[in-house]
């Protein structure tokens, strides 16, 4: 989340800016203006004075006609000496071109070899008109440097005259801005920064009171309908995230029960494993203390009548030890079977810590599987090191193999007649042990990997699969064994479960109630 009040403070206000930004602007516009207006004018001063030069050499081509026919070279370098008077005029320079003059020089007045870039020459042929019609008699040469062709002087003349005037309409500018600026904009804002600064201090949301045909009065109309709309909205949320907690309780709950009947539903075909496995020896059992019972009848019938021979008693004998024989060993078998069975159930309800035998265990726990591999052509390659001790939860990893071996029956061989369920151990290091659950089954599709672990997720629902098999395994991996599964299409699906060797009691007892 941003934290409002680090974007509160500021070094320059709304007017600054606008200042800022418009002074410049205007300077630059009025620099620019200046600059064309002296160009403009500096090049009609330019033509205007080129015309009166002109007009001036004219007028004194006409004044020298006479003194030009009458050879009156002193007079003439008069004229042309007074004309030199003017500013800007360097040289003038008067040429005979009359055929009655041969081999004349041409009159020079002043400095006739400047080279300035600027000088113009002014040319203008003198007429004499005495003998009635125009006689040209020479040519008047003026050389001028024209006094308006310094474009900066001109430039910071105007300048001069208009910074005063700048200065005081940018004064004007800034004094009317910041006028205008509080009144119609900083004046609304205000009230909109009140209105969030009650927000941020109370929690209470109060709409700005202003009403404007403009820009900001729409804004100020948004915003206030924004307000009520969250208003409505945060409390229409609140309903909402009230509900949605009741419902997540809710599911939860139902997802706990849910685990806990496929737990039951799991010991439940445990124990009818087992029931199946003890009915087995007991049957036997049975038949021999019946058959015992039919050979011990006819035993006294012969006592009684007097017929038992030696041959009948040594039969007798031989028969009762070979049936007690074999009914001890059924009995037995079905000890050991309930013996297993006890431990089995005891770690699968109590989720106490405990050092056991690894192998031991899974022995234990795939016993309770046999009758149902018994009736399917599924064998199980099991290579488990007769050393491995561990300090952990004997009843989870009884969940974890138990729910593994059923998701490889119940998934894994669709499509097959026969397949193997393997289980290894080996060290993966000094504290972890790995255990490798697979099959060379079907395995899993690619997009269904990422999703063996949710919840409910199974592709035979309604078919025998609750999709939480797997979702128990990797809760008991985690949290209750503090350990990691890594799954692999190989080309079955094979499961790496790496926990420690020693898992304390302390650090799994909220796991565990999570779970349980």
């Amino acid at each position: 989340m941003l934290n409002y009040n680090k974007h509160r403070a500021f070094n320059i206000s709304l007017t600054k800016k606008f200042l800022l930004g418009v002074i410049p602007l205007l300077l630059a516009v009025m620099l620019v203006a200046t600059s064309l207006l002296v160009v403009y004018e500096n090049k009609q001063a330019q033509r205007l004075e080129v015309q009166y030069v002109q007009q001036r050499v004219d007028t004194l081509a006409r004044q020298l006609a006479e003194p030009v026919w009458q050879l009156a070279d002193n007079v003439a370098a008069n004229i042309l000496a007074a004309s030199l008077n003017d500013d800007g005029a360097i040289c003038v320079i008067l040429e005979h071109v009359s055929a009655i003059v041969q081999n004349v020089q041409p009159l020079k007045i002043g400095d006739c070899s400047s080279t300035n870039i600027n000088l113009i020459e002014f040319h203008s042929a003198v007429y004499y008109e005495g003998l009635g019609a125009p006689r040209r008699v020479g040519d008047l040469y003026l050389h001028y440097i024209p006094q308006t062709g310094n474009f900066i002087t001109h430039l910071m003349q105007s300048i001069k005259g208009l910074f005063l005037i700048l200065i005081a309409g940018v004064l004007t500018l800034v004094m009317i801005t910041t006028a205008l600026f509080r009144w119609i904009i900083f004046r609304p804002l205000e009230q909109v920064s009140n209105s969030l600064k009650s927000y941020q201090s109370t929690g209470v949301r109060r709409p700005v009171d202003w009403s404007s045909n403009d820009e900001l009065g729409l804004l100020i109309s948004d915003y206030n309908k924004t307000l009520s709309l969250q208003i409505n909205t945060e409390e229409d949320l609140a309903q909402a995230r009230d509900e949605a907690h009741i419902a997540l309780e809710n599911l939860k709950n139902l997802q706990n029960q849910l685990v806990q009947t496929e737990k039951l539903a799991s010991l439940g075909r445990m124990v009818a494993g087992i029931a199946h496995e003890v009915n087995t020896p007991l049957g036997n059992a049975k038949t021999i203390s019946t058959s015992l019972d039919i050979k011990l009848q006819q035993f006294e019938k012969l006592v009684k009548t007097g017929e038992l021979k030696k041959s009948s008693l040594d039969e007798f004998i031989s028969e009762f030890k070979n049936g007690l024989r074999i009914m001890s060993s059924s009995l037995q078998m079905a000890v050991n079977q309930v013996n297993s069975f006890k431990q089995v159930a005891v770690d699968q309800t109590s989720m106490l810590s405990r050092e056991f035998n690894l192998k031991t265990v899974i022995g234990e726990i795939l016993s309770t599987l046999q009758p149902r591999l018994k009736h399917s052509n599924i064998q199980l390659d099991v290579d488990i090191p007769d050393n491995f001790t561990l300090f952990s939860y004997p009843g989870s990893i009884g969940q974890i193999i138990l729910n593994a071996v059923n998701n490889s029956l119940t998934h894994g061989f669709e499509h097959q007649s026969q397949g193997v369920i393997y289980l290894k151990a080996y060290a993966y290091d000094a504290q972890t042990l790995a255990l490798i659950i697979g099959d060379n089954g079907c395995g899993v599709p690619l997009e269904s990997i990422d999703k063996l672990f949710d919840p409910f997720y199974t592709t035979k629902f309604g078919k025998g699969g609750s999709g939480l098999g797997l979702y128990i395994v990797y809760s008991l991996v985690t949290k209750i064994l503090k350990g990691s599964i890594i799954i692999r299409n190989n080309p079955g699906l094979e499961m790496e479960i790496r926990m420690p060797f020693h898992v304390s009691s302390v650090e799994t007892v909220i796991a565990s109630s999570e779970i349980q």
